[in-house]
């Protein structure tokens, strides 16, 4: 098979733009997110008649650990996908719906890992899913 021809950055240079991309939008989500997820945590146990009683900084390490997991996760996903998206496009010569959808299901793989098969399994075809659909919304501009 012919290789095409080298249109663009390297894969690798792709895929750490997605991951430092992905990190930032992670840790913007991480700092909206976490402390409203926290709330509501301790609405529900107050619900439940369950007493609350944290310090300042137990709050703290509660937001900068979720905070460093929604980052992780960001850009890890974000540079699987921008990279992996490179590598079949310049693998298959093309720019089509099938490098995002490729991309998608790997992804979403990876996302679900550690949840089991099943999980693991929908994330991949909910993901692969959603980055077509986006492919086409973007691309009929």
């Amino acid at each position: 098979m012919e290789e095409p021809p080298d249109s663009g950055p390297a894969c690798s240079a792709t895929a750490v733009e997605g991951l430092v991309r992905g990190s930032v939008f992670g840790a913007v989500w991480g700092l909206v997110v976490t402390p409203v997820d926290r709330r509501l945590d301790d609405k529900y146990a107050r619900s439940m008649g369950k007493p609350i009683h944290r310090t300042k900084m137990q709050l703290f390490k509660r937001a900068a650990a979720g905070t460093a997991t929604s980052t992780l996760a960001f850009g890890v996903v974000c540079g699987l996908y921008s990279g992996i998206t490179c590598s079949v496009a310049k693998y298959r010569g093309k720019q089509d719906w099938i490098n995002q959808a490729v991309a998608g299901c790997v992804g979403g793989a990876c996302l679900g890992y550690g949840r089991g098969p099943r999980d693991m399994a929908l994330y991949a075809v909910g993901t692969a899913a959603l980055t077509t659909i986006l492919h086409f919304a973007v691309s009929r501009e």
